[in-house]
């Protein structure tokens, strides 16, 4: 994504011949990325965390507060990924393009609400993880 963004840029300054279409290819890229990323990130617990409190507490409180965190973030998630697949039919059956390209659109919200499926599942994980935490004791 960068080296095609920094090329339109160097091809629009010097030669006013930017790429056509880069706006979108980037876009959809990025709509890639976003969608497997934020699975993967949420396995290794990678999202950014404010543990200023938090660092000085047991962790079976923690674990305690994050059964709730979890589960607003599955509510939140769930409403995420329904109407991501929303979206999506209504792209489907409109069968927008993009302005530069004929490159549908469908295809990528597709891609973003499966990721989104998937963070869900792993939430879904962490949270019978921060419960039996809460419960048992041990992780």
């Amino acid at each position: 994504m960068m080296m095609l963004t920094a090329v339109d840029v160097i091809l629009r300054y010097f030669f006013d011949r930017p790429i056509t279409g880069s706006y979108e290819i980037t876009s959809f890229m990025m709509v890639i990325v976003m969608g497997a990323g934020l699975g993967m990130c949420q396995m290794d617990r990678g999202h950014i965390t404010v543990d200023i409190v938090t660092q000085f507490l047991p962790r079976r409180l923690v674990a305690g507060f994050n059964v709730f965190h979890d589960l607003a973030s599955l509510v939140f998630l769930a409403l995420m990924t329904w109407q991501t697949f929303v979206h999506f039919t209504t792209l489907y059956k409109a069968n927008t393009l993009t302005v530069s390209l004929p490159i549908p659109h469908w295809p990528f919200a597709f891609i973003l609400g499966v990721g989104l499926v998937f963070y869900f599942v792993v939430y879904v994980k962490d949270w019978f993880e921060d419960t039996g935490m809460v419960i048992g004791g041990a992780r």
